[in-house]
């Protein structure tokens, strides 16, 4: 079944069809090479297809298999690259998750801080890396800018309370004290 799927992708490929057939059939070879563990060919079909005619479909699948390849890095920055020309969320999405697997945390801050308007969680994600990296005074300027702005959660306070002890003693007590609240997942809002 695999090689008559294979043999028929690839006449169609080969053939000329039309470029609205051309994705699928790449598609559904492409995923073959993949599940085989064979990425170079995998990341050779979408890159044909593309040539033919682009969808961002395709590409993004290449830079997917490009990621789970020992092209890891390569997929981040194109993915980081498409998503600043295109704005689509799910290329920035694949180069952190990039990073984050190859723990490469300073290129996860540059992405992080690239982003023009980032949300309160790449904000605590970023908070929580500069701490790692010792960039205390970074973190606290965010987490401090967050609470001005009434967003709170039990993972902020807990970084507020370690980054200034003593400071956010009263409120972490007094929000504990409630059992409702204490009972609360980290990363959940107040």
């Amino acid at each position: 079944m695999a090689k008559a799927l294979l043999a028929l992708v690839m006449i169609a490929l080969l053939s000329g069809c039309s470029t609205a057939s051309i994705a699928p059939s790449a598609y559904a070879l492409a995923q073959v090479y993949e599940s085989k563990g064979l990425y170079d060919k995998a990341i050779e079909t979408y890159d044909k297809a593309l040539e033919k005619t682009y969808s961002s479909d395709l590409a993004y699948n290449r830079l997917v298999v490009m990621a789970k390849s020992s092209r890891a890095f390569e997929a981040a920055a194109a993915a980081m690259d498409g998503y600043r020309k295109t704005g689509e969320q799910r290329l920035f999405d694949l180069c952190c998750l990039v990073y984050r697997n190859e723990g490469d945390e300073q290129s996860l801050i540059a992405a992080l801080e690239s982003v023009k308007e980032p949300t309160d969680s790449i904000l605590l994600e970023l908070s929580q890396l500069y701490i790692r990296t010792g960039q205390d005074s970074r973190a606290l300027e965010i987490l401090h800018g967050l609470f001005q702005n009434k967003v709170m959660s039990v993972q902020m306070l807990d970084m507020l309370k370690a980054l200034e002890p003593g400071s956010w003693d009263a409120l972490y007590e007094y929000l504990y004290s409630d059992t409702t609240i204490a009972e609360q997942p980290a990363g959940t809002s107040l």
